[in-house]
């Protein structure tokens, strides 16, 4: 991958892997922070990297590590509402905003929320999930049948 190909996929996923950032951080200047280290890291290994099908993955992992080192460092949270700010002249903001304050609302917890930031805003599938996270894809399909069950029970879906 040349440097001009790392920079083209870096910028189509950049608004997804902030999202991700955010939903770990919970706060906007440190989800920006996690993204910037993110792609520093990734920046000084690109060359070797020769998936280019799992590049959004390879992104993804690395922001969200980004994410936790900082958030275990900071502890400083926001209202999740400033998402629609941040998206605001994104056409699919709302949407995005929607379902993460959706998401946040129903009090999901960290695996879960992933879970589902991988599956409706990457479009992974369950097993693509437990490989790239290395966990069993029980585990995976429990977090997330769970997670859709408080959902439900929020919505008022039976």
């Amino acid at each position: 991958m040349t440097q001009q190909e790392f920079s083209s996929r870096l910028q189509t996923c950049r608004k997804r892997l902030f999202i991700a950032a955010l939903s770990v951080t919970g706060n906007r200047e440190d989800a920006e922070d996690a993204v910037s280290n993110a792609t520093l890291r990734a920046l000084k290994k690109y060359e070797g990297f020769e998936q280019t099908g799992k590049f959004d993955a390879w992104m993804l992992k690395i922001t969200v590590n980004e994410a936790k080192r900082l958030r275990s460092r900071t502890r400083y949270y926001e209202d999740i509402d400033e998402l629609y700010d941040c998206f605001a002249d994104d056409g699919g903001a709302e949407g995005n905003a929607a379902f993460f304050d959706m998401l946040s609302s129903a009090g999901l917890g960290g695996r879960c929320r992933d879970i589902f930031i991988m599956k409706f805003l990457y479009g992974y599938t369950l097993p693509e999930i437990a490989e790239l996270t290395h966990r069993p894809l029980a585990a995976v399909k429990s977090e997330y049948y769970r997670g859709l069950d408080k959902l439900k029970k929020q919505e008022g879906i039976e």
